[in-house]
C-alpha cells in the first residue's frame, strides 16, 4: 500500500505470526504458504461505527491528530483450514520480501558475535549473583547488569515508615536505610524491578548451596518523581533470596539493536487501506 500511515500492533501474540508469502513461486522457494490474512472486522462489536467512520472520513493528517483512544483494529481470518498445532503464516508482501532476502545475502555477524548471549542465558548459568568486590576480579559481560524485585511505591513514605522509633529527624542527609525483603503477591511484577548492587552473599543455614543477598536498590530510567530513592542515601535490602535478582540487558544491547537489525515494515493487502490514506505516489 503506498501510504506514509504506519499502524503498530500492540495486541498478544501478533507479533510472533512470521512471514509465509502468497504467491506459489515464492512459497516454494521457502517452502511456507501463507494460511491467514488481515482483515477490517466485520462485526460492529470488535470494532463499532465511530471507530469505522475513520476508514470513510479521515485522511493521514487527520489520523496523526486523533486523540482518542485507540479505535482501529485489524483482524487475523483463516484462508483456509487450519490444523490443531499449525504455525500461522502471513504475507509480508512482495517489498518486505525482496527487503528480507537482500538482508540475508549482504549480512554479516557483528564483531565478538559469537561471546554474545542476552541477559536471561546469564540468568540461568549464574547460579550466584556476584556483589561488588567479586565483580572486580571477575564482572559480568559490557551489556549485562544486575535488577532486582522490589517495589517503592512512594519513597518518602517508604523512607519515613521505616525509619526506626525515636530517630532524629534531623539526621544526616547520607544515612543508610536497611530494610528486610519480604515477598509479596505483586512483588515480581515488572514495574517493581529495578537496578541494583549486589554487596554481600551469605548462606542459609542447612541449606546447601542457597543464599540470601544484601542489594543496593537504585532508581532506573521512566520513575515517576515520588518513586525515585534520594541519591544521597543509600537504600539497602537485606535477606534477598537469589530469585528476585535478575540479570538485565543494558538499554540499546539487545539483539534487535545490533548493528544491522533487519528492519522493514510489514505490508497489508491492495483493498485494505482506504484511498484518503493511500498519499505516497
Amino acid at each position: 500500500v503506498n501510504s506514509s500511515t504506519v499502524l503498530v500492533p500492540y495486541g498478544p501474540i501478533v507479533s510472533l505470526i512470521n512471514h509465509g508469502p502468497s504467491s506459489t513461486v515464492a512459497s516454494r522457494m521457502m517452502n511456507v504458504t501463507a494460511n491467514v490474512r488481515l482483515q477490517w472486522p466485520q462485526s460492529n462489536t470488535l470494532m463499532p461505527d465511530t471507530a469505522r467512520a475513520w476508514l470513510r472520513r479521515k485522511n493521514t493528517h487527520e489520523l496523526y491528530t486523533q486523540t482518542q483512544s485507540a479505535g482501529l483494529l485489524l483482524e487475523l481470518v483463516a484462508t483456509r483450514d487450519i490444523d490443531a498445532g499449525e504455525e500461522l503464516f502471513l504475507d509480508y508482501g512482495e517489498h518486505w520480501q525482496r527487503a528480507w532476502l537482500s538482508h540475508v545475502e549482504s549480512w554479516s555477524p557483528p564483531p565478538n558475535s559469537d561471546k554474545y548471549a542476552p541477559s536471561y542465558v546469564h540468568d540461568d548459568a549464574i547460579l550466584q549473583a556476584r556483589t561488588e568486590k567479586e565483580l572486580q576480579q571477575h564482572p559480568y559481560p559490557d551489556h549485562i547488569f544486575t535488577s532486582c524485585f522490589y517495589p517503592v511505591h512512594n519513597a518518602t513514605e517508604l523512607l519515613q515508615q521505616e525509619q526506626p522509633k525515636g530517630t532524629n529527624q534531623q539526621e544526616s542527609p547520607d544515612s543508610v536505610t536497611t530494610i528486610k525483603w519480604r515477598s509479596s503477591r505483586s512483588m515480581f511484577e515488572y514495574k517493581n524491578l529495578r537496578p541494583c548492587r549486589v554487596l554481600e552473599r551469605h548462606p542459609v543455614a542447612k541449606m546447601k548451596n542457597q543464599y540470601m543477598y544484601s542489594v543496593q536498590i537504585l532508581n532506573r530510567y521512566g520513575l515517576r518523581p515520588h518513586q525515585r530513592l534520594p541519591s544521597t542515601k543509600p537504600f539497602i535490602v537485606t535477606h534477598v533470596p537469589r530469585k528476585a535478582i535478575r540479570m538485565s540487558d543494558k538499554i540499546y544491547t539487545t539483539d534487535q539493536h545490533l548493528p544491522g537489525a533487519f528492519r522493514h515494515p510489514i505490508g497489508l493487502p491492495d483493498g485494505v487501506f482506504p484511498l484518503e490514506w493511500q498519499d505516497v505516489s
